[in-house]
Order: structure tokens, then sequence, then C-alpha cells
């Protein structure tokens, strides 16, 4: 179980443990999913069929959310479904939540309460998005696969922060992300446009 007083390097062992014993779950739900997925006909298809949420329990007693959703058919007609698998991490400033997004190796993204705050604002309400349900988080992790590390840092930042700290782009925005040990921290969202268009 995950609790605000663990340290990043606990939250990564508990984490790593977890990954070890529901990856092989997660790949048979998938498997599932994309059963449901291919025997649905086209025109009955709705945003139920569409995506689907299970939630799994591990010995350390951590309760993961696996969100499985459809990307498309090829002309072949294999079934094509991406899954998103998230914790929830409650602390002081608000709730971060952890994403375990591969499943053939273990690594650790981190959205911090504010990265999840600022781009609720920034980005998805400005832009109209129905989230239909999904955390601003969840919908980050399914939408911005684009996001690219940049190649140089913002005049502002300390010889420090050019140290731990990275700036990605994507065509969402930039992301302020800082890397420890196997986890990735996202920190801060920015939008696209310039500070005189605000």
């Amino acid at each position: 179980m995950f609790t605000p007083a663990m340290t990043n390097e606990e939250i990564e062992a508990v984490a790593y443990k977890d990954f070890l014993e529901i990856r092989g779950r997660v790949e048979i739900a998938k498997d599932k999913f994309v059963q449901r997925v291919r025997c649905t006909p086209p025109g009955f298809w709705a945003l139920h069929s569409l995506q689907e949420t299970h939630t799994l329990q591990t010995r350390s007693k951590s309760t993961w959310t696996v969100y499985f959703y459809y990307l498309y058919t090829t002309p072949a007609g294999a079934v094509k479904v991406s899954s998103i698998l998230y914790t929830s991490l409650p602390g002081e400033g608000g709730t971060d939540y952890l994403f375990m997004n591969n499943l053939n190796r273990f690594w650790l993204e981190r959205v911090s309460a504010d990265f999840s705050r600022q781009y609720e604002e920034r980005y998805v309400a400005p832009n109209g998005i129905q989230l239909n349900g999904l955390l601003p988080a969840v919908y980050f992790m399914r939408t911005a696969g684009d996001r690219q590390i940049l190649p140089f840092a913002p005049d502002t930042w300390t010889e420090e922060e050019r140290q731990e700290k990275v700036l990605f782009a994507s065509e969402q925005g930039f992301m302020e992300m800082k890397r420890e040990g196997r986890v990735d921290i996202y920190l801060a969202f920015r939008e696209l446009k310039g500070e005189d268009d605000s």
C-alpha cells in the first residue's frame, strides 16, 4: 500500500513488486477485452464497449486500476487496444497518480497533483474537453503520447534544476519532469501559447 510518508525509493520498490505480480493478470484481462471488442459489431459499438476499467488488488494491499481502450482495427481485422495502469497517492497538497504503462519493462511515472491541476486548468478546460469520468492525469497519459524531450532548458532554471529536470513538449503544451531512479515525476504543465496571448 502506498502512503504519503513513503520516500520515492520506497514507492518505487512497492510498485516494482506490484508490477511483477499483476502484469500477467493485466495481459489476460487485455486479451478478454480484445475479444469483447472483436465480437461487438461495429454498428453497435458504444463508448462502454470501446473502453473498460478493472480494479486489481496486490499482496502489498495496493489497489491499481487498469483502463483499456480501443485504438483501431487493421485492414486484416486485427483489433488494436491499449491500456493504462494507475493508482492514487494521496498527499497533503492533493492526490498524485502513479502509472505503469509498459508491461514489458518496469518504469514508473508519477503525475503530481500540481501537474494535474495545471493540465486541467490550462489545457482541458480551455479546449472544452469532456473527460467523461476520466481523471485529468489519465487523459494526459492517453492523449499526450507525442511528447518529446526538448534539448534545452529555460533560462530561469538554476544549475541544480538543469541537472535534475527536463522539459518535454507535445501538441498539448510543455511539461516539466524530474527523474528519480526509475520514476519520472511530472511537476508542471504550461500551454503552448505565449504569455502575451493569455
